[in-house]
């Protein structure tokens, strides 16, 4: 569940506040009237699933986030 959770602040960090103020909106909506349909996340876990036990484990995207991160740095350092 961390790993989820680390995936979901990543991607609202991205956001910029107006988007992510409309998102909670429509989640709150979704959740609210019973809406939140969540069946689009299993077929989503099964493809995941079969490109990982053909290509390997994929990295988070905080893992990714982190190495774009390190990479900047070292750029900016005169490294690399």
């Amino acid at each position: 569940m961390a790993m989820v959770h680390d995936e979901l602040h990543a991607l609202i960090d991205a956001l910029s506040e107006e988007e992510a103020f409309q998102l909670l909106q429509q989640f709150r909506v979704k959740v609210k009237d019973g809406t939140l349909d969540m069946s689009w996340h299993e077929e989503m876990r099964k493809l995941r699933e079969e490109l990982a036990a053909e290509h390997g484990p994929f990295p988070s995207a905080v893992d990714v986030l982190r190495e774009i991160r390190e990479e900047r740095l070292d750029g900016l350092m005169g490294g690399r």
